[in-house]
């Protein structure tokens, strides 16, 4: 019986770390660390390849981090400086002002 709650608690738990979306303005009152965490794993949600199509994409991302050694505290960094310069990304998801930052780092893939 404690073997059956352990793995449910362990499914629940994974389920909803999955379903966790903040909006800019959530993510920009988290401690800096927790952004941080936020922000890895998120680019590592690009990073992996779900489908064919996103194979070029995420190889792009994941070249341009290794070469400029792009940390998550730089992601943060930009994401907070062009928010800064364009407030109306504040209401949006934290996801689409990093793909902004992402591509403000690393240019847009030619795909």
């Amino acid at each position: 019986m404690l073997r059956v709650i352990f793995v449910l608690l362990a499914l629940t738990a994974t389920a909803r770390g999955q379903a966790v979306v903040f909006t800019f303005d959530q993510w920009a009152r988290l401690s800096p660390g927790l952004k941080e965490i936020y922000i890895s794993g998120a680019v590592d949600a690009i990073f992996t390849v779900a489908v064919p199509a996103q194979v070029a994409t995420a190889k792009f991302y994941n070249d341009c981090f290794v070469e400029k050694k792009i940390k998550a505290h730089d992601i943060v960094e930009g994401m907070e400086a062009l928010v800064r310069s364009r407030p109306e990304l504040y209401s949006k998801p934290a996801t689409a002002v990093l793909m902004q930052s992402l591509t403000k780092l690393c240019g847009t893939p030619n795909l």
